[in-house]
């Protein structure tokens, strides 16, 4: 077997492109401990300049709920001028992030859930 094409498909393997916008969105994620939450975004500026593809940001928010001591983690896309979508995560037991996404008319699961907004 070709060891270098199985780690390049294997999921949670990132391209340097990736990593660069990983850390762009990173170093501007904001801590709000009044409700426990982190909040990034990605934009589609982020995108053209750092090369990175949709594919790459795949597991971000995993990373960012990782964040010790915060309930929610949220990280807002620009799919399109003016159109955002937003993934939100928790580790807590407490929130139901899909009771969240609802409010904007998206959906998910207990602990994993998202919505697009225009705005």
């Amino acid at each position: 077997a070709d060891l270098s094409k199985i780690v390049e498909s294997s999921p949670g393997v990132l391209s340097a492109q990736g990593l660069r916008l990983w850390g762009r969105v990173l170093s501007r994620m904001q801590y709000h401990p009044q409700w426990g939450l982190v909040l990034s975004l990605v934009s589609l500026k982020d995108l053209a300049e750092t090369g990175a593809t949709n594919n790459d940001i795949d597991g971000l928010v995993g990373l960012m709920n990782s964040v010790s001591g915060i309930k929610i983690a949220m990280l807002v896309t620009e799919i399109a001028p003016g159109k955002y979508k937003t993934s939100v995560r928790t580790e807590s037991e407490e929130i139901d992030v899909a009771n969240i996404a609802a409010l904007f008319g998206g959906g998910g699961h207990k602990k994993a859930a998202g919505f697009t907004l225009s705005v």
